[in-house]
């Protein structure tokens, strides 16, 4: 039996774990980053891809990442709401320039496996890094100075803050002894990449549905990323079509904007639920990305939230080590808890809200739908404060 003690122990090395990894790369403190799964970046795209917003770009140039991914990465300058109150109705359509706000871009569209790539090569340059496979963690013992760790090939680690970034069904979570408030929704969300025959010139298009919202997101070239919530049962057709087939349906609920689809990538679906942790901290243990919070895709919310997370986090843990302070100490982890539950209850019920507000055939409320966004197209200062709150929310 090995023991070997950090200053951070971070459990789950995807993009949220390696995330925070990467933003303290070069703070010299001595950090381990255990992952079940092989640490390997796949070289087959799977068709996930992930919108960064401004906020988020910034987070990870602070990381010394975005130099290795932005190559990969296609700018989202415009968003356009098509709402037709499912054909009931002449249809509504919003557009939203991020040049209202003072930008040139909304953010970007990146897929996770480039993204994974960037975050790896960062974290595997830095010294103060070890990465570990590992299946699991078997036991986890809070002592009044440090966090005890005992590993599924029986070595014992500990360091004197863990971070739980294991994913929605969180192990460590769950040792912990933390609740969640948990959503399902009856809907799935397919999700894949799409070429088509004209440019998308940077737009990025939402039609309203009501089995949810239809998603075309700019990707590399003549291509889009795709994000089609529907009810499950007809999910389960749609995946089950041929390709071809499912390119034509792609079309046609598009609307034929860009022209005839042709799928690029396999088909990937996610049941639609949504979780939000009681609490962000305890025992020298916090919660970052889906094991602290969990929506659906609509609003491409969960990484951007992620990374704030992430951020805030490491700003604490930076401030703390400078200080010479306690790194899992209750000032740090009731301050971390303290800073992000609001912005990320409020992306959780929001998220929630619209999906309920777009994923419906109540007629009157499609009326009143459209209503609200015939007011943000007539109503500048409305529509810049969605962006602006859209984009990065004032509390951050």
């Amino acid at each position: 039996m090995q023991q070997k003690k950090y200053d951070i122990v971070i459990v789950g090395a995807g993009l949220g774990g390696l995330s925070l990894a990467a933003r303290l790369a070069d703070s010299g403190l001595k950090i381990l980053c255990l992952e079940k799964a092989k640490l390997a970046s796949s070289k087959n795209f799977d068709g996930r891809t992930t919108g960064l917003l401004n906020n988020s770009i910034e987070i990870l140039e602070k990381a010394g990442v975005w130099g290795f991914a932005q190559t990969s990465a296609e700018p989202m300058t415009r968003l356009t709401i098509v709402d037709d109150n499912n054909g009931k109705s002449e249809a509504v359509t919003v557009s939203f320039d991020p040049f209202d706000i003072g930008q040139d871009m909304f953010g970007v569209n990146i897929s996770n496996m480039a993204l994974k790539a960037a975050l790896l090569k960062k974290v595997k340059a830095a010294k103060n890094i070890t990465l570990r496979d590992v299946t699991q963690v078997r036991d986890l013992i809070h002592h009044k100075q440090e966090v005890e760790l005992t590993l599924s090939n029986g070595d014992c680690v500990s360091a004197s803050l863990c971070v739980a970034a294991d994913g929605r069904m969180s192990p460590m979570r769950m040792m912990a002894g933390i609740e969640v408030k948990t959503l399902d929704y009856p809907q799935t969300a397919i999700v894949c990449v799409a070429s088509h025959e004209l440019p998308h010139e940077g737009e990025s298009v939402e039609f309203y549905s009501a089995s949810g919202p239809f998603t075309l997101v700019p990707f590399e070239g003549n291509q889009s990323s795709i994000v089609w919530v529907a009810d499950k049962n007809d999910a389960k057709d749609l995946l089950e079509m041929k390709a071809d087939k499912f390119a034509d349906a792609l079309t046609q609920k598009a609307e034929n904007r860009f022209g005839a689809m042709k799928l690029v990538s396999t088909r990937q679906s996610f049941p639609l639920s949504a979780l939000h942790a009681k609490n962000f901290a305890k025992d020298r243990m916090v919660l970052i990305a889906e094991a602290a919070h969990g929506l659906s895709p609509i609003g491409a919310q969960g990484l951007n939230l992620t990374l704030r997370d992430v951020d805030c986090l490491a700003r604490l843990v930076e401030e703390a080590a400078t200080a010479g302070k306690d790194l899992g100490g209750a000032s740090l982890i009731e301050a971390y808890e303290s800073k992000r539950k609001l912005d990320t209850f409020s992306r959780v019920v929001g998220v929630d809200a619209l999906n309920r507000l777009v994923s419906n055939d109540n007629f009157v409320l499609g009326k009143l739908r459209q209503a609200g966004l015939q007011a943000v197209n007539r109503v500048t200062p409305l529509r810049k404060i969605l962006m602006q709150q859209g984009m990065q929310p004032s509390f951050f």
